[in-house]
């Protein structure tokens, strides 16, 4: 295709196992990104939300170091929103590793055991299944304050008031690290920035791409090789 030289590696690695066709990194830490909803000005803009919210929770199996394990919605759009997100959740293509439209493909045994005990832990404190329960599957939770430990599962809670949200995922040692805000309120927005300890705050979309991640990444899979000429 014209590349040039060097610029296309094949890299050596383990034959995978069966049944494991896709290859994960699975030390990935539990603690993922969040999405808070105050309001949304627009009525139809709820299935755009609910979309958008889902995708991020659940591609490539939920397993994304930037992958939303926790949405935090206003009472005032939970209404709308909820059903809306139940329905988008579901509805998230399962399928071959290898299909681009696919957002949960078949995940390590490690993995599906890991979210299996983290749902039975969670439904047995009285959480609630809305879409999915089986580990593996898009699965959408409401009812509880622990994060997800991996997976394609997002917890949902429901707050009363916007400062409520806002503290929901900028609890101290807990705080997650990259926020998605959607909101019509400007002044809230800017209030999110110095009120939440999350590293990136994203206004209007979820926290779904990091920049940061590619550097990272390229980081891990080479070796820095540096000339010094004196």
């Amino acid at each position: 295709v014209g590349l040039p030289e060097g610029a296309f590696s094949v890299l050596p690695c383990d034959e995978p196992e069966a049944g494991d066709p896709v290859r994960i990194d699975t030390t990935t830490p539990s603690r993922g990104a969040a999405v808070v909803v105050t309001d949304l000005p627009n009525a139809a803009d709820v299935g755009d939300v609910a979309e958008r919210i889902a995708v991020a929770a659940t591609r490539q199996g939920g397993m994304r170091p930037e992958a939303v394990r926790r949405a935090v919605v206003c009472s005032a759009v939970a209404g709308a929103l909820l059903p809306a997100l139940t329905s988008a959740v579901a509805a998230q293509p399962t399928g071959g590793a290898y299909d681009p439209s696919v957002s949960v493909p078949v995940l390590p045994a490690d993995v599906t055991e890991r979210t299996a005990s983290w749902l039975s832990e969670a439904t047995a404190a009285g959480a609630t299944v809305l879409a999915g329960g089986t580990a593996g599957e898009p699965t959408l939770v409401t009812g509880t304050e622990d994060e997800p430990a991996c997976g394609p599962v997002l917890a949902v809670t429901v707050a009363d008031e916007p400062e409520e949200a806002l503290a929901a995922v900028s609890v101290p040692g807990a705080a997650a690290p990259a926020v998605g805000l959607f909101t019509g309120d400007t002044a809230l927005a800017m209030r999110a920035r110095s009120q939440l300890e999350a590293a990136r705050v994203v206004v209007g979309d979820v926290p779904d791409y990091d920049p940061a991640t590619v550097r990272i990444t390229m980081h891990a899979i080479t070796t820095p090789q540096l000339t010094t000429l004196t």
